[in-house]
């Protein structure tokens, strides 16, 4: 396990701007990997993206730079460059230990964590590119259950998605008479549909790119279900759009709301977007009546949150430290 890397991008490293650049969507992880494959460099890798981090765990063939290993993905700058991190061995494990334990995320304990590593390793290993890395992995596991087992770092903790619906509301207020659209249909949307039902949200309008998505979600919360191509239309009389859908060209763009904006009568529009890369087109915060947030925004929300785990979180690091010395050992 000496022998493996850890090449990383996170949101205490690199601005949204310069992370959403190198996040790669879950259906292109295999692409991906089998380019690297194919590179002769490594004999295995694991790639983590999610909203805030795009890491990648490898074992190479022979000495490999950080730089070296990032030009056979992407296009980068030396600027770019020097925003990823770089761990080796018994510091990539503790890295990971903490990752998996919820302790490096921005949501102190948050537990959706967990399961993007194990997704994301599992990914490897359908791809038979995981050999070498499995005990790595397994071993991690087996901490971050341990921590959030004998520690109460994850009590009562909210997720993104959670956090995203108490943001729109201490922009917007009352949730109860407004008008919200939600974009996004995978595991966060959920969240976020549930939390808008549960505090109270009346007129929720949920959107895919496949409607059957937004259908089987609108039901579960009592909701409309928007086809894609009909949103526009709604446009002008919502009050809060939440995404969760990342888009490489923004679904709602700054000439949508100019043409929008006589309809809407200087109406107060939120927008919450916590895709990665971003889905909302960040001019928008340039009109006087938009209050746009992005994932990074998050973080002041749950700046309550870091403060009230603190003693679980020394706690946690501690046993991480004493744990991760004895597999060490083994």
């Amino acid at each position: 396990m000496k022998s493996i890397f850890c090449f990383g991008i996170n949101h205490q490293t690199a601005p949204l701007e310069i992370r959403e650049k190198f996040a790669i969507q879950e259906e292109n992880i295999g692409k991906s990997l089998e380019k690297l494959q194919q590179s002769g460099l490594i004999k295995s890798c694991v790639i983590l993206s999610t909203c805030n981090r795009s890491e990648f765990y490898l074992l190479p063939q022979k000495k490999l730079s950080k730089k070296t290993f990032l030009e056979n993905l992407f296009h980068i700058n030396t600027e770019e460059e020097n925003c990823f991190y770089e761990y080796q061995g018994k510091e990539a494990f503790l890295h990971l230990c903490h990752l998996v334990s919820g302790i490096d995320s921005v949501i102190i304990g948050e537990t959706e964590i967990f399961g993007q590593v194990k997704n994301a390793y599992q990914i490897s290993q359908k791809k038979r590119f995981s050999k070498g890395l499995d005990l790595f992995f397994q071993k991690a596991f087996s901490i971050g259950k341990k921590i959030r087992t004998e520690t109460a770092i994850q009590k009562g903790v909210s997720s993104f998605g959670n956090v995203a619906v108490i943001l729109a509301e201490e922009i917007f207020g009352n949730l109860k008479e407004t008008e919200i659209l939600l974009f996004g249909t995978g595991k966060m949307g959920k969240i976020i549909a549930k939390s808008l039902k549960s505090r109270g949200a009346k007129s929720i309008s949920v959107m895919s790119r496949q409607f059957a998505r937004a259908e089987k979600l609108a039901k579960e919360i009592q909701a409309k279900a928007l086809p894609y191509s009909e949103w526009q239309n709604l446009f002008p009389y919502i009050d809060i759009i939440i995404s969760s859908t990342p888009r490489k060209i923004p679904f709602l763009k700054y000439e949508t709301f100019s043409e929008a904006k006589k309809q809407r009568k200087n109406q107060a529009l939120t927008l919450i977007d916590v895709a990665v890369p971003r889905s909302i087109d960040p001019r928008l915060q340039n009109f006087s009546e938009v209050f746009l947030r992005s994932i990074d925004c998050l973080r002041e929300v749950s700046k309550n949150n870091k403060q009230s785990r603190l003693k679980e979180l020394k706690k946690a690091k501690t046993l991480i430290q004493e744990t991760s010395s004895l597999v060490w050992k083994e």
